[in-house]
């Protein structure tokens, strides 16, 4: 085979995507033909563990008017699989090549588009993007060169893949984000979800998201992911899988999703995260994909609706256990002396001397946060100035509370995070549709 992409050479090859028909793939033997031409080339090449040195310059595919070497396909092995921590054997890259192939033709797909919109990728770019993925990988300066050197990998064929996510980062920047706009009704909607689940249960947890664009790359995904999981239940890092698989925006940090409280995430996903354990790993379908969950802990938070905001708070406590337990009707008279009392906490301290019941009055200012469950929840919905219902308490009492100040922080902070999360996430959406959207428009010529 020639070095050189030709309309007229001879050899035989696999047209996986149709030519200028944008929206629409090619019909489920083309997608078929391409898997099946996969399986040939792995078998071909990958048989011996790695390219002949005198094939490394032969045509594996053609993007639109670009070239993908043997040399690209077999570089980004080495890399993937060096970085990964997956084995290096025949197996492995059998059921690595379909995304590696996959990989490089979205490189180049989104390198033509940065091209086409006249979009500049400089050295200092290049300089930042690898210092970011040293900081990523808890490399010192000069570690990436150094690890691909160590494992035998071009560099240029490396820097290939950063170039790539640069151009489209610009791209997406450039058409998608300034269309974007997060209203204020959004924002509203989203705070009163996020005050209506705290306090539940939270899980620190990751992802790895594979989407399946065509109906026929089902199997060919689940393989991959079946096999991806064995090798992390076998001890394959799954940061350093998720950064080379992933097709979320969480992949750049290794997957990591932070702590979620239950109900904040799709119900398919919360649904699983709820039945895992710690250390678990876990493959669920969604509409758009599969999904590799890691629940890495549980906790369940004290953080509330305004957990950082703080109260001026008084109460009347009764006794109920002890030598200082009040008999049943005197604990009646106090309760409807109390609850009696509006408009003003002075009444309801000076009641509370009256009494001289232990622990009753002011008890001063309080984070909202640092209250036992039991009373934090009565004061969150408490007006001013006004008594509560009688509240039985654990330790053995009854208490009549009044919220006579309240100091609430700003919510806008908050707002701000939730704007920036919602663009970020609309933004992701668009630009997965964007660059499937190019997939489905370009010419794809995988050659044996």
């Amino acid at each position: 085979m020639s070095g050189s992409f030709s309309r007229g050479d001879s050899q035989p090859s696999r047209v996986i995507r149709s030519v200028g028909r944008a929206g629409n793939y090619s019909d489920n033997i083309m997608v078929r033909s391409f898997v099946f031409s996969l399986t040939l080339l792995v078998g071909f090449l990958f048989t011996s563990g790695a390219f002949p040195a005198e094939g490394q310059d032969r045509i594996a595919a053609v993007v639109n008017d670009e070239v993908i070497s043997m040399l690209d396909v077999e570089m980004r092995m080495k890399l993937v699989i060096s970085s990964s921590g997956l084995p290096e054997n025949t197996e492995t890259r059998e059921h690595l090549l379909p995304q590696i192939m996959r990989m490089l033709v979205d490189e180049r797909l989104k390198l033509q588009e940065a091209a086409s919109l006249k979009i500049k990728i400089t050295d200092a770019d290049m300089k930042e993007a690898e210092a970011f993925v040293e900081h990523q990988n808890n490399l010192p300066p000069g570690g990436f060169a150094k690890f691909l050197s160590e494992h035998g990998i071009d560099r240029t064929s490396a820097l290939a893949q950063l170039r790539a996510d640069v151009a489209w980062i610009r791209v997406v920047q450039q058409t998608i984000r300034p269309l974007i706009k997060v209203g204020d009704d959004e924002v509203d909607a989203e705070l009163r979800h996020l005050r209506a689940v705290a306090g539940r249960p939270e899980v620190l947890w990751a992802e790895i998201v594979l989407p399946i664009d065509v109906p026929g790359h089902e199997l060919e995904v689940r393989q991959l992911i079946d096999r991806l999981v064995q090798q992390m239940r076998d001890g394959a890092n799954f940061q350093a899988i998720a950064r080379q698989f992933s097709q979320s925006a969480s992949a750049a940090s290794g997957g990591d999703m932070g702590w979620t409280a239950e109900g904040q995430v799709d119900e398919e996903i919360d649904k699983a995260l709820r039945h895992m354990e710690p250390g678990q790993l876990a493959v669920i379908r969604t509409l758009s994909g599969y999904h590799v969950l890691l629940l890495r802990d549980r906790r369940q938070t004290a953080a509330v609706e305004g957990s950082e905001a703080k109260i001026t708070l008084s109460q009347i406590f009764i006794p109920t256990t002890g030598p200082e337990a009040a008999p049943e009707p005197l604990r009646q008279q106090v309760i409807d002396k109390a609850t009696a009392i509006k408009d003003s906490c002075e009444p309801f301290n000076a009641l509370a001397t009256e009494l001289k019941t232990p622990r009753s009055g002011s008890l001063g200012t309080l984070k909202i946060a640092d209250l036992p469950e039991s009373l934090r929840s009565v004061v969150l919905s408490l007006p001013l100035n006004t008594p509560s219902k009688p509240v039985t308490l654990p330790s053995g009492g009854i208490a009549v509370l009044m919220v006579c100040a309240r100091d609430t922080p700003s919510d806008q902070p908050q707002r701000e995070a939730i704007m920036r999360r919602l663009e970020n996430d609309r933004v992701e959406m668009i630009s997965r549709r964007r660059l499937r959207d190019l997939r489905r428009a370009a010419y794809v010529d995988v050659r044996l």
